[in-house]
């Protein structure tokens, strides 16, 4: 767990402060459009859609969730939002996360360099690897507190090469 002032301690170690990165290179597949960020990158190809297209038939608190991830995300530096229809992937230099909604609720998967462990985490995936997928259910914009803006904070920072 990054405490607000560790987690202005890394960003300030890193040699920048959060709003100043500058916007990412990008490649385009040619067949579906989408973004990513390296040339060629292997990725299942289907077609992008907007944000709203993906959030279209789910609930306004579902769309909150996301729109508070975002604000948060963007408060720091650029974000790519990779729609689909399954979902939302937030991504920096690499993927930071994924939004997709549900019925009932939002699963968040968290890309973070290390396994951490909470009670709001339902999953933990690949808990040795470099990048440690946390898997978090939200079902109100209240849930993007302090805590989740602080594990967001930490994977913006991981997600630059």
């Amino acid at each position: 767990m990054y405490s607000a002032t560790q987690t202005s301690l890394a960003v300030a170690t890193a040699g920048v402060t959060p709003g100043q990165y500058g916007l990412v290179a990008r490649w385009s597949c040619p067949r579906c459009d989408r973004e990513f960020g390296r040339a060629h990158q292997g990725h299942t190809c289907v077609p992008g859609c907007t944000v709203d297209e993906t959030f279209a038939g789910h609930s306004a608190g579902q769309r909150a969730v996301y729109d508070a991830i975002l604000a948060h995300l963007e408060s720091l530096g650029p974000v790519h939002e990779d729609a689909v229809g399954v979902g939302v992937f937030l991504k920096r230099d690499r993927k930071l996360a994924e939004v997709r909604p549900r019925s009932r609720d939002v699963l968040l998967g968290l890309y973070l360099p290390r396994p951490v462990h909470d009670p709001r985490i339902a999953k933990v995936l690949a808990p040795g690897s470099p990048r440690v997928v946390h898997l978090l259910m939200l079902r109100s914009a209240d849930e993007v507190d302090g805590q989740l803006r602080d594990w967001l904070t930490e994977a913006f920072l991981h997600a630059s090469d």
